[in-house]
């Protein structure tokens, strides 16, 4: 199942997502929603979540965003796992 992460290069909270996933070998795609061929569709995450924070998360047709479908990084690493079985 395909794992997309829609991060920012200074969001500590990003970069613990990805080194906790690098830590478990879940492979992923980083997508930087300051680069402008990622921006809209970060916009769309956006409309359908309610949220405009990062990481925003895509596993598969899922959409997992921060304060919506979790409230720490531990949490949203265990939603992955959790879809991916």
């Amino acid at each position: 199942m395909k794992i997309n992460i829609y991060t920012i290069p200074e969001c500590t909270f990003c970069a613990k997502l990805k080194g906790l996933l690098d830590d478990d070998n879940i492979e992923y795609d980083d997508f930087n929603i300051y680069e402008e061929e990622n921006e809209v569709m970060f916009e769309k995450l956006t409309d359908l979540s309610g949220c405009d924070s990062v990481p925003m998360i895509t596993v598969g047709k899922h959409l997992l965003a921060p304060d919506v479908n979790f409230t720490s990084i531990d949490q949203a690493v265990e939603l992955i796992k959790h879809i991916m079985e």
